[in-house]
């Protein structure tokens, strides 16, 4: 029997000296993920399965709430952006370069691994590309854009009531910033369809980088062989897709 992977977190830390300690477990290299695991939470008496499954619900809630990374002048770093149910990736370059997406990926398969809870809330969107759609293909909700502002204005074309000279304006400004057809007396349905998919696939190469990561080709899965591939879906709500990245780096 392999020896086990070693996970120690002291819960009596600071939440940025804990995120840390959970960041560098998953950025390890050539670790073999499907290796038994034992926890060890400093500061708590509990032992056994328990404590691997709160281990693993900080964890989740560490991926959707964020990370306590100081960055841009804020407190806590997200890694998806918007309201449950609608989560897509955060568009921060620091995030992907820091390798901070892969860290998730690991997370979520872990968890699965060994019987934790899983990831929700992402939007169907995300999940269409995972699962290697294309987001020109996605369906697109306004709750999927994460910014307030763009998404007022573009609500402001549901329907069919008068828009006011304000109202029109603030439409005209946004068209106008994406180089999008400008708002006429007969383009007000195609307008909305343009501004809601524009202001979701402006994240675009974020979409692009979990689909690469999920595709067939590059995942090595016969390194967890012993993982049937259809469990990873069909054992698992639809939007817990994450699952697939850690594949990828099951061997890394």
């Amino acid at each position: 029997m392999k020896s086990p992977l070693l996970l120690s977190m002291d819960i009596r830390q600071s939440p940025i000296e804990q995120d840390m300690a959970i960041i560098s477990f998953y950025k390890r290299p050539r670790v073999e993920w499907a290796r038994p695991l034992n926890c060890f939470l400093g500061g708590d008496a509990a032992i056994g399965l328990g404590v691997t499954h709160h281990f693993f619900s900080i964890c989740m809630e560490k991926l959707k709430s964020g990370f306590s990374l100081s960055f841009a002048k804020t407190n806590v770093t997200p890694l998806f952006e918007g309201e449950p149910g609608h989560l897509i990736p955060s568009a921060s370059p620091f995030l992907m370069n820091s390798d901070m997406f892969i860290v998730a990926g690991r997370i979520v398969g872990h968890s699965y691994l060994h019987g934790g809870p899983c990831l929700s809330g992402l939007s169907d969107a995300v999940v269409h590309v995972l699962l290697g759609g294309s987001l020109e293909t996605a369906t697109v909700n306004l709750e999927d854009c994460p910014d307030f502002d763009i998404r007022e204005t573009i609500m402001l074309l549901e329907g069919e009531l008068s828009l006011s000279e304000e109202e029109t304006e603030r439409v005209q400004n946004l068209v106008s910033s994406w180089d999008l057809p400008p708002l006429n007396s007969t383009n007000r349905a195609l307008v909305f369809e343009s501004l809601l998919f524009h202001a979701v696939s402006e994240r675009n190469l974020y979409f692009m980088y979990f689909q690469q990561l999920v595709q067939p080709n590059a995942l090595h899965l016969s390194t967890i062989s012993d993982i049937p591939t259809f469990a990873l879906f069909a054992s698992l709500p639809g939007i817990v897709m994450l699952t697939w990245l850690v594949e990828l780096q099951y061997i890394s």
